[in-house]
């Protein structure tokens, strides 16, 4: 009887489902789809405002920024930057968006004024606006990758998984475990998984549901049906199904999270045939640890895929004092992501002398104190205090040239940002600067009979710098003749295309408009390199002085370039804001010096 009673009830709810669908696809056939095909809807013009060399672009997308998503975003964001290829993937914030597109104001009006109007349907119209502007991949925040998306797939005019005319055999799972979302009834309109979209820029397809959800933002004040682009897109396709592609069940995505309980040991066997996942808000404390699930948070952040220790013939170097939490404050800190030296820098450091057991360190006492409670032995260190570092002595002298550029730049520029008070600045950039001292020291008592020195910054292991992180595998592949730098520009140019002599060096020391950084955060320095890489560094740290500048590293690196140091580097370009930093310098690729 109860068995007659669930079905009896269920028949009920997948017929009113059914009636909401057909209702809502009539109401926009009438009101949009057929006047877009007659041409009597407008079309609504995005434009970029960014140009790419390139439309191998992942976009995704969390609105208060990653570092405050969920952890099974982070690790389905880290998926991402871990499946990538040679995509380049930008996460989208709220405070983000207008870098790369504007929407007309009635769009914010809504999204801000109109609870109607979600995060959920934002996104909606956010992915098609992207897509048509630039071309690439949408993959939701909640879309696992276990391996990278199929070339086919990524070769496409229009991608996307959708709903098989064929039942699969295990059919009556699907709709019980989502009456809202799946079903073969004909009848049925919500047949398109938008969470994985891969397109051509102007694709037509995609340029239609951009005008036609623009249009209905405009008019409408209610949303009103949560599956409204699902619905648009099944009645555009009935006009438009030239443009479609073939179809792949959208059932296979979710095979996955039908399994997130099972013991990890069968995430192999799982996922096998396929690397586009979709997840969702999954209640933690109902798995148990060795599940899937419990497997899949651990890569909740990139930096959580281990070294490989693959290498022996590699000494990694780094340096850590106590500069004091209002310096720390002003220097290094915002209200977001606040950095305490216990709770940041020192956690970071132990994680990273776990991993990196060939590690020498530039240190304070009460870091080396750290080390020996954390019973971190095997760091090689140098302990003294902040004052003896090199160039310490000089204080005077440089605060009155960092108030002189603060002056001279109208505090403009990365260096002044922010309001940063000259005096606070000085004890971090002495820090900058003896990172050469770190590696010069290493090479000097050759502790691990290294060939290579590998530079890697002790706040790393944070998710704030996770980004940094991306694509990383755990291997360092990279056998470099000179030093091996990330090279970063926001419009991807060449070292060659720079013309140097336009950048003064009062830009290069403020970091004001300069078209290229040369990442201090991680690089690697072959031995037979050292002492001249050594010498140079600290012969343009002293030119710049004579200037009456006073640079961080990073400037300097930029002012050996200026000052014909080519023969000094090898790049590996990155993407801008430094994302994919650590995997960069660690793989190996054919670098060449720009001699």
């Amino acid at each position: 009887m109860n068995k007659i009673i669930r079905f009896l009830t269920t028949k009920k709810y997948a017929f009113r489902v059914i009636k909401q669908h057909q209702k809502m696809a009539t109401y926009l056939r009438n009101n949009y789809i057929n006047p877009y095909i007659a041409g009597s809807i407008g079309k609504h013009n995005i434009l970029p405002k960014k140009q790419f060399n390139t439309s191998k672009i992942i976009w995704q997308y969390w609105g208060q920024g990653i570092e405050n998503a969920p952890k099974i975003v982070r690790a389905c964001i880290a998926s991402v930057g871990r499946n990538k290829g040679d995509y380049q993937v930008i996460v989208i914030s709220n405070e983000t968006i207008s870098q790369y597109i504007d929407f007309p104001d009635f769009v914010y009006d809504k999204f801000r004024n109109n609870s109607e109007f979600s995060f959920t349907q934002f996104s909606d119209l956010l992915r098609v606006s992207l897509l048509s502007v630039y071309g690439g991949v949408w993959i939701d925040s909640t879309i696992y990758l276990t391996a990278p998306i199929p070339d086919e797939i990524l070769t496409s005019d229009f991608f996307a998984y959708q709903r098989s005319a064929k039942k699969p055999r295990d059919y009556k799972y699907w709709i019980k475990s989502n009456p809202d979302y799946f079903s073969w009834n004909k009848r049925f309109k919500v047949k398109l998984l938008s969470s994985f979209i891969v397109s051509k820029k102007d694709n037509p397809l995609i340029l239609g549901l951009k005008d036609i959800l623009l249009t209905y933002w405009e008019r409408e004040n209610k949303y009103q049906h949560y599956f409204l682009f699902q619905i648009i897109f099944n009645e555009l396709m009935h006009q438009m199904s030239q443009y479609n592609c073939q179809i792949i069940s959208d059932t296979l995505p979710h095979l996955l999270a039908k399994s997130v309980g099972e013991k990890k040991e069968l995430l192999t066997s799982i996922v096998q045939n396929q690397s586009v996942h979709k997840l969702t808000y999954f209640n933690e404390q109902m798995f148990k640890d060795g599940s899937i699930l419990q497997e899949i948070l651990k890569g909740s952040n990139n930096f959580d895929v281990a070294y490989k220790k693959n290498r022996k013939d590699i000494t990694f170097c780094t340096i850590l004092f106590n500069m004091g939490d209002e310096i720390l404050k002003e220097v290094r800190n915002n209200s977001k992501n606040p950095r305490k030296f216990e709770d940041f820098y020192l956690k970071s450091l132990k994680r990273l002398a776990q991993e990196y057991e060939q590690l020498v360190l530039y240190c304070d006492q009460e870091t080396a104190d750290f080390l020996e409670r954390e019973k971190l032995t095997s760091v090689k260190t140098k302990v003294m205090r902040l004052e003896d570092l090199k160039g310490f002595c000089d204080r005077q002298q440089c605060e009155e040239y960092l108030h002189e550029m603060k002056k001279l730049s109208c505090g403009k520029g990365m260096l002044f940002g922010e309001g940063r008070n000259p005096e606070n600045l000085f004890a971090w950039m002495i820090i900058t600067h003896n990172k050469l001292e770190v590696v010069k020291y290493a090479y000097e008592q050759d502790f691990f009979n290294s060939d290579y020195f590998y530079w890697i910054d002790c706040g790393c292991y944070n998710h704030i710098y996770d980004y940094f992180w991306e694509g990383w595998t755990g291997l360092i592949s990279a056998k470099p003749n000179h030093a091996k730098f990330a090279f970063m520009t926001n419009d991807w140019k060449d070292l060659s295309q720079i013309d140097m002599e336009k950048l003064s060096y009062l830009q290069i020391a403020t970091i004001d408009n300069v078209p290229f950084e040369c990442s201090g955060a991680s690089w690697i320095l072959p031995k037979n390199k050292v002492n001249d890489f050594y010498e140079a560094f600290w012969k343009t740290l002293d030119f710049f002085k004579q200037q009456r500048l006073f640079p961080t590293e990073q400037s300097v690196f930029s002012g050996m370039l200026k000052r014909g140091g080519y023969d000094l580097f090898e790049f590996t370009p990155i993407c801008p804001m430094y994302r994919g930093l650590y995997s960069a310098i660690a793989k190996e690729n054919n670098n060449t010096p720009y001699a």
